[in-house]
């Protein structure tokens, strides 16, 4: 707002601006996080600096820096979100889910709605680059959908109190892109039609699947039947 107010012609500063500006500060959290793991920090502070590295906003931060290093031609986004998805295998829980806070948290809980998001960036990962990162892919999706409840919803873990009615409805959106055509599939979408029928309070269609099924026990395969077509060269942005 301050180079707003200075600047000469009095006009406004384009949007792409702010999109750089964005892009760079993000680069720098990756750059600077106190846990330098390849993650990006949750926060920098004036007083302490930057803060370790948050599984959960790196995983959604992804599909960002793919979408915008296509669009500009830019491999430094591209390399740096790889190198996102890379740090995310290498702390994945066993269970095929993500903990919850950051990663200097000293003892680890997996949780619903980090997966979620962190699956987000998986997908996106797995999409643009292929294979390396299907296996982690499908086995949050498995983790997500061997815990829901009958009714639809998530109220495993210790956020589900309070979350588990908005927040942990933002999850599956990963599930409608897995089962595009092209795309890995998976039993997400299978469960979408009864968390969308009751997450606004509607009722909730009778349903037969008993609850907390893997993907492959729904009749998904666990991975995917042919490779994901690799993306087109990065466009050069106009």
């Amino acid at each position: 707002m301050a180079r707003e107010k200075e600047s000469p012609t009095a006009e406004d500063i384009p949007i792409t601006s702010f999109i750089d500006e964005g892009l760079a500060w993000i680069g720098r959290a990756q750059d600077h996080s106190r846990s330098a793991d390849g993650g990006v920090a949750r926060h920098f502070c004036l007083l302490s600096g930057w803060g370790p590295s948050y599984p959960e906003t790196t995983g959604y931060i992804i599909p960002t820096l793919i979408r915008e290093g296509r669009i500009r031609g830019d491999i430094n986004l591209l390399n740096r979100s790889r190198k996102m998805l890379d740090w995310l295998l290498s702390i994945q829980l066993p269970t095929g889910a993500f903990q919850g806070g950051t990663i200097d948290t000293a003892t680890p809980v997996p949780v619903t709605f980090n997966t979620g998001q962190i699956l987000l960036g998986l997908t996106a990962g797995t999409v643009e680059f292929g294979s390396a990162y299907e296996t982690s892919m499908m086995a949050s999706a498995d983790w997500l959908v061997s815990n829901q409840d009958r009714d639809g919803c998530w109220r495993l873990d210790r956020l589900a109190e309070f979350l588990w009615h908005a927040l942990n409805a933002h999850p599956p959106r990963p599930g409608l892109w897995l089962g595009t055509p092209g795309a890995p599939e998976c039993s997400v979408p299978a469960r979408i039609p009864f968390l969308c029928g009751g997450r606004h309070g509607a009722p909730l269609p009778p349903r037969s699947l008993p609850a907390r099924q893997s993907c492959s026990s729904l009749g998904y395969p666990s991975v995917r039947p042919a490779s994901i077509t690799p993306a087109a060269s990065p466009a050069k942005h106009p």
